[in-house]
């Protein structure tokens, strides 16, 4: 009877050891998986630290992660800037405030994909991940964002629309698209919007750099309200169309470079077209100057080789090179071809420009000069 009881308890005591051999294999796997993600997270703010000046930390939001750092002005030290974002999840909502302190400025970088395979190396020298946001919420208390981080090729390219907070009192959005709280100033038009046409709203006065960039609309109306056009606002947009505003009176350096205009026309109000203005607009035919316009800059037709008709009025009093490449560029020659230069001249006399100019006119007299001719331009009386 005793051997009996010796054996149950020996086997009661069997049986415990197994399972806390168990729990502690169980416990010993999940602790290795937090210290995986640990150690990326570290990878992650050693490189932040290091780029930030010590003072670069990482954050999640939901799926998304974020890195912050503490506001670069001493004065605001209470105060967080949202320095990148990982746009591989569909929705980026970023916090109103991060261990108490408000976030106030957002540069919208991307910091990729984040795994727990992730390594320092991958961090600093892999390109970003493709991007997948769909949409990004600015939070209250928010009073700059940093436009310039569209320069990101890739960065929120499958954007579709902007969120912001009703008691933000810095912006606002509209239809998706993201705007100054007056509504005076378009800041970012979404990439992906869905929409082949889009009307910018009365009240609006500027816009942004690079607030059109890569937008899928192909049609714009502006209004009359509008009076500056900054840079590369629609660099590389997929617009067709666009019927600027009356009053408008700035256009930036590469405003339309690289867009799939068609055609436009610049009112008189516009005093200097300038530098690349329409630089590598392949699809676009006529551009008409209006009387008032003064001077057209450096470049402004550069590589523009589907450009089939241009209407220049006689208050144009200078135009400078507006359709060659740079010739530094002839220095560098390919091997077994002809230089940049050369190319680009033939790809100028194929096009056969037609320029429409007042009699006696500067415009007139620059295009009926020998060399211009020579290289296949025409002009006609208008």
């Amino acid at each position: 009877m005793k051997e009996k009881r010796f054996m149950i308890l020996l086997g009661i005591l069997a049986l415990c050891t197994i399972c806390l051999w168990g729990m502690g294999e169980m416990k010993s796997k999940s602790q290795a998986k937090v210290k995986a993600r640990t150690e990326t997270e570290c990878l992650y703010e050693k490189a932040l630290r290091a780029h930030f000046k010590g003072w670069g930390h990482l954050g999640k939001s939901g799926h998304c992660y974020y890195a912050y750092a503490k506001h670069s002005y001493s004065n605001r030290k209470n105060e967080i800037m949202i320095v990148g974002l990982q746009d591989t999840v569909k929705e980026i909502k970023i916090p109103e405030k991060i261990k108490g302190k408000k976030v106030t400025v957002i540069y919208l970088l991307s910091l990729g994909e984040i795994t727990n395979g992730t390594t320092l190396e991958k961090l600093l020298n892999t390109k970003p991940a493709e991007s997948k946001t769909q949409s990004i919420t600015i939070p209250r208390y928010v009073e700059e964002i940093s436009l310039d981080s569209f320069q990101q090729e890739e960065f929120l390219v499958n954007l579709k629309k902007f969120r912001v907070s009703p008691k933000n009192k810095h912006f606002k959005s509209k239809a998706g698209v993201l705007f100054t709280k007056n509504g005076k100033t378009l800041l970012k038009y979404p990439n992906k919007r869905k929409v082949s046409k889009y009307r910018i709203p009365d009240g609006v006065k500027e816009l942004s750099t690079q607030s059109f960039e890569r937008a899928r609309v192909e049609r714009i109306t502006m209004p009359n309200t509008v009076k500056r056009i900054n840079y590369w606002a629609f660099s590389d947009a997929h617009v067709k169309k666009i019927s600027l505003s009356k009053n408008l009176n700035f256009i930036g350096w590469a405003a339309f470079s690289r867009s799939d205009l068609r055609e436009i026309t610049i009112p008189g109000t516009v005093k200097t077209i300038p530098k690349s203005c329409f630089s590598s607009c392949n699809k676009l035919k006529k551009v008409t100057f209006e009387d008032g316009v003064k001077k057209v800059s450096d470049g402004a037709f550069v590589q523009s080789y589907g450009l089939r008709k241009l209407i220049i009025p006689a208050s144009v009093k200078k135009i400078e090179d507006l359709f060659f490449i740079d010739p530094i560029d002839n220095e560098k020659k390919e091997e077994g071809t002809e230089n940049a230069l050369e190319k680009d001249k033939e790809a100028w006399r194929k096009a056969g420009v037609t320029v429409y100019a007042k009699k006696g006119s500067y415009a007139y007299r620059k295009f009926t000069g020998k060399w211009l001719k020579k290289q296949g331009f025409k002009v006609k009386v208008m």
